[in-house]
């Protein structure tokens, strides 16, 4: 009977290994231009803390890939940042990179096509902090380690907006305490025009403290998960919208007529820009005197968003494709997500600017109809081009970020 057991562990040991090594993705990392190695360049899956550095052989082997259409990302200090697409079911897969050396001219400090160095200047590093950090119950407890790195470039131009553009010579380090991560981010494009501001990346989760978790961070960690964009694509992937908490519904979207004439007022009066700022944002009245009040309200006033009665069900947004991945497809390209479950109270106070009249979470996403978005059940990171507005996009930033491969505690029945 020993014997019996014995040779059956070591089957099931066998088979074991076989798949671990049938769902890997291993190489080595050299100089493009030198050949040499490079030992600890980064090696990751984007979004999650799978990853492995390079040994001192320039090798690389990660095996916990996650099922789907993954982003293998490579980055180290002075190179150029490779993004490699595959599918697991690709693997396993040996792959060779060779980073260039970054070119990136930061150290130059001068005002060249329009723009003007302000990375000391308090007023644009703090809004480069609100709009990329955020300002969340979890924002005060981020840091970035290496603010020496980024340049914050202002590009103005009359009778225009201002556009803050940053631009990192190497990725961001910001060490999240909140949540217990630190975030190594490789900043791709960053962009704060007027009240919108659009930014992407890669980033590679490392637990912070090397140790058992305290209940206090799994719940912050819960918080930041239950209705996120990720909670969402994982919901619909899996057609548990209704269980998980989300409503989906069709919008047709009407711009406010007033709102169009101003806008083109505005254009047209060739206003400058701290003239445009200070009755936007200083509500100063002496552009159009008794009337700037009733302006300023209609030019801040959200567009109408005609909102359809029927649901969208999971199965009519999907399909799959020739290569057996579920993706996104419809002929609408405008949707409302509604959360109806009730949000942690850490986040709950933070959301009252993305509420529905019952009370309920309100996001916005937006599909391009010649972009195939391929579902993941997980991790979803090759679907960066999914636009989004109001929870999804204001609240979730670096400091609300969480690694896509994390799994909340099951609920007690």
């Amino acid at each position: 009977m020993a014997l019996v057991r014995i040779i059956i562990l070591v089957v099931f040991s066998s088979f074991c290994n076989i798949i671990l090594a049938q769902s890997v993705i291993s190489g080595k990392i050299t100089d493009h231009e030198t050949g040499e190695i490079i030992i600890g360049a980064n090696v990751y899956i984007n979004n999650t803390t799978i990853g492995s550095p390079s040994n001192k052989d320039g090798q690389f082997s990660i095996s916990n890939v996650p099922i789907g259409k993954q982003e293998l990302v490579i980055s180290f200090v002075g190179y150029e940042t490779i993004s490699y697409s595959f599918s697991s079911t690709q693997l396993p897969l040996k792959i060779d990179f060779k980073l260039k050396p970054n070119s990136k001219q930061l150290n130059e400090i001068v005002i060249k096509g329009g723009y003007k160095v302000v990375s000391n200047d308090p007023y644009y590093w703090n809004t480069f902090l609100r709009t990329f950090i955020g300002k969340t119950p979890f924002s005060d407890r981020c840091v970035i380690k290496n603010r020496e790195d980024i340049e914050l470039r202002l590009y103005e131009r009359k009778g225009e907006v201002p556009v803050l553009n940053a631009v990192a010579k190497n990725p961001i380090i910001i060490v999240n305490q909140a949540l217990g991560y630190v975030i190594t981010y490789d900043l791709q494009f960053y962009e704060a025009k007027g009240f919108n501001r659009k930014f992407f990346g890669k980033a590679y989760f490392k637990e912070l403290e090397h140790k058992q978790l305290s209940n206090s961070k799994i719940k912050l960690r819960e918080a930041a998960y239950y209705g996120s964009i990720t909670h969402f694509l994982r919901s619909l992937f899996h057609n548990t919208l209704e269980i998980e908490g989300f409503e989906i519904n069709s919008i047709l979207r009407d711009l406010n007529p007033d709102k169009k004439r101003y806008l083109k007022l505005l254009d047209s009066e060739k206003i400058g820009d701290n003239k445009l700022r200070n009755f936007i944002i200083n509500k100063d009245n002496s552009l159009f005197g008794d009337s700037s009040s009733h302006i300023r309200a209609v030019i801040l006033k959200p567009d109408t968003d005609i909102i359809s009665k029927d649901i969208v069900r999971a199965e009519s947004l999907k399909s799959t494709d020739k290569n057996g991945q579920v993706i996104l497809s419809s002929k609408d390209s405008l949707f409302s997500v509604i959360y109806k479950k009730p949000l942690a109270n850490v986040i709950d106070r933070f959301s009252r600017n993305f509420r529905t009249k019952d009370g309920y979470v309100k996001s916005v996403f937006k599909l391009k109809s010649d972009v195939a978005y391929v579902v993941n059940p997980t991790v979803n990171s090759v679907n960066a081009g999914i636009g989004l507005e109001g929870f999804f996009s204001d609240f979730y930033n670096l400091s609300t970020m969480l690694p896509e491969n994390f799994e909340p505690r099951k609920p007690k029945n």
